[in-house]
């Protein structure tokens, strides 16, 4: 198992995985969407976008963004 950032070729994995959340929560999702969300993800400065792959194939992702503290002077 291996985690490391993701890159724009991991499109058709993210994709698998994605309809498989899709499919548990009975939710319709549709690629266009997600490939802008994907595509959001890897850009951003902002995002901290992992994968977990083992083997060739992806098992899991992770999206974190950074925000900045309004409560700090």
């Amino acid at each position: 198992m291996r985690i490391r950032k993701a890159r724009r070729e991991d499109f058709e994995e993210y994709l698998r995985l994605r309809k498989d959340t899709f499919r548990y929560y009975r939710l319709k999702g549709e690629t266009r969407k997600i490939k802008k969300e994907f595509n959001d993800f890897v850009k951003s400065p902002k995002k901290l976008f992992l994968v977990v792959e083992e083997g060739n194939s992806l098992i899991g992702y992770l999206v974190a963004t950074f925000l900045t503290n309004v409560w700090r002077k």
